[in-house]
């Protein structure tokens, strides 16, 4: 090309004057700035979110390789554009302290929170089957068989635990009590609700009273230190009916309850036995009927109280707290078989208990059955007293 520009006349002598100054000066020409010195300009270094500092882009060199007052050196990149072997091992360490620096977050266990909400809504599932299991059953054998087939009742709860002396109670038949000392579904049943025992709610644990005096079963001293203890504890909690079914219990198993426990009950069933004018029993004549066919079931001196049953249908199978808001006084039976109880062993009562059993009892009377009179009569035969209402 440059041939080519020599043909012309008036590029020939451009060229020629600019390759005489050029010669005479020495320097780039009057056309051209001065060229100053190529210098290397490093980029700053950004703040990374996790506070680790990290370069923006990656630059030709070596990480660590510079001082203060000492110029970078350059790294030209390797044929087809691919880093060298060691700028690649120092952004490989500098990735790795940056990592270091950075606050670690706790890994959370496979499966978390939801994890253990599925686990905990399975397993009160089970135990809401397992109660309904135990509600419907409608005989010992029958029993013996849902606690068999749930692994002798290892892993009830307090709630199945509850249920299954309920229906032990109910369905046990006169032949069929003290068969069970031997058996070992009951025995496992047992251990079980002696594990459970400081968990019961008060209601369950006088149900379980009840019912190992349903059964004749004495599960030892140990046992009868802790239940005593628990429903001394608890004793202001129960119901009337509770209450009725605790004091039948020691009677019937011929056990003397502690100064302690008597005491309460018997404070509770003074006030059970509260009467005012125009006040009922809280149950129709309606209801009478049914009451009546439970007595006839017992063949010990004294009837037992009906048993309460537990409502399964509720979801947990657990009775519903003790209302407090309307006064509770004893049904006609409870107080019958409550007075009957706490003079089993000629203790007498205290007088307030006294005077407010004669009071109540004399107002319904007419409502008593023959053997709810005949357990008036016997506690009074034991202790004396009940001029008023025994006839002379």
């Amino acid at each position: 090309h440059s041939g080519m520009l020599l043909r012309c006349p008036a590029a020939r002598a451009a060229a020629n004057a600019r390759w005489v100054r050029c010669r005479a000066g020495g320097g780039s020409g009057p056309d051209e700035a001065p060229r100053s010195q190529v210098t290397r300009v490093r980029r700053r270094r950004r703040v990374t979110r996790e506070g680790a500092n990290g370069p923006s882009r990656p630059e030709h060199e070596i990480a660590g390789a510079e001082t203060e007052g000492t110029p970078p050196v350059p790294v030209t990149s390797a044929p087809g554009g691919s880093p060298p072997r060691a700028r690649t091992r120092a952004y490989a360490a500098a990735d790795t302290a940056a990592s270091a620096r950075r606050p670690q977050r706790p890994s959370a266990t496979r499966g978390g929170g939801r994890g253990r909400e599925r686990r905990s809504r399975s397993s009160l599932d089970d135990a809401k089957s397992v109660n309904a299991a135990l509600a419907n059953t409608r005989s010992l054998r029958e029993l013996a068989d849902v606690v068999t087939r749930h692994d002798n009742a290892k892993l009830f709860n307090v709630i199945n635990v509850a249920t299954a002396y309920s229906r032990l109670g109910r369905h046990v038949r006169d032949f069929e009590r003290g068969s069970l000392n031997t058996q070992g579904w009951y025995l496992s049943l047992e251990l079980r609700m002696i594990d459970l025992l400081p968990d019961l709610k008060p209601w369950s644990a006088s149900s379980v009273t009840w019912s190992l005096a349903r059964l004749e079963r004495d599960p030892g001293g140990k046992f009868w230190t802790s239940l005593e203890t628990l429903l001394t504890q608890h004793a202001s909690e129960l119901e009337p009916q509770g209450v009725a079914n605790v004091l039948w219990a020691f009677a019937v198993l011929e056990r003397r309850m502690p100064p302690g426990l008597r005491n309460k009950l018997e404070g509770a069933a003074t006030g059970f036995c509260g009467f005012n004018e125009g006040q009922s029993f809280g149950e129709s004549e309606k209801e009478r009927p049914r009451e009546r066919k439970s007595f006839e079931t017992n063949s010990k001196a004294g009837e037992r109280p009906r048993e309460r049953s537990f409502d399964s249908n509720s979801g947990n199978g657990e009775r519903k707290p003790r209302d407090t808001t309307t006064e509770q006084t004893f049904k006609p039976y409870e107080m019958t078989m409550a007075f009957w109880a706490l003079t089993r062993f000629g203790e007498r009562v205290s007088p307030d208990l006294s005077h407010a059993f004669e009071r109540k009892c004399a107002a319904v009377a007419n409502l008593l059955k023959p053997k709810e009179l005949a357990n008036v009569a016997s506690a009074y035969g034991r202790v004396g007293g009940g001029d008023s209402l025994l006839p002379h």
